[in-house]
């Protein structure tokens, strides 16, 4: 019995060995079980816009959730981050109580909002595009509220793509 424990531990032993090699060499210390296991698709949207030939987007989840610079903040550091005058960033969020993916591009140049998002519901692939107007950064509740409700709204239809090794 003795024999079977020590190789069960001499085995652990050595995947942790190999995890802080490949840590420290090739930097791979924030990949978690969760991440690897993510199931986050690569989309291909097609935003139906009636003034215009329709476009098409492709939006690959995993990435964008990877360099969303807000994963990690507390409700607090988000509304410090998102009152600056010059932000440029791209946020996501699974939604799943909504069951729906939120992209959302906010851009504030000279404290004007200039952002817009994308709703992709996961069970139909129907997309909503958002435009609201531009607003300023201090704007009060009603007016950011305004904006929402004056928007352009685009709809489209988003599916799933298989990944590509180039």
């Amino acid at each position: 019995m003795s024999k079977k424990v020590s190789t069960i531990l001499g085995t652990v032993g050595l995947l942790i060995a190999i995890y802080f090699v490949l840590n420290s060499i090739f930097d791979i210390g924030k990949i978690s079980f969760k991440s690897l296991t993510s199931k986050l698709p690569l989309l291909k949207c097609e935003i139906y816009d009636p003034n215009a030939k329709n476009e098409f987007k492709i939006y690959d989840l995993k990435q964008i959730k990877k360099d969303d610079p807000t994963t990690n903040m507390n409700k607090k550091e988000l509304v410090e981050w998102r009152s600056r005058e010059n932000l440029e960033e791209v946020t996501f969020r699974n939604d799943e109580k909504r069951n729906e993916y939120k992209i959302r591009w906010e851009s504030h140049d000279n404290a004007i909002n200039k952002g817009y998002f994308v709703l992709i519901k996961k069970d139909t692939g129907e997309l909503e595009m958002w435009f609201p107007t531009q607003v300023s950064i201090k704007a009060s509740s009603q007016v950011s509220i305004q904006s929402y409700v004056d928007a352009k709204v685009f709809k489209g239809e988003c599916v799933k793509i298989k990944r590509k090794n180039l």
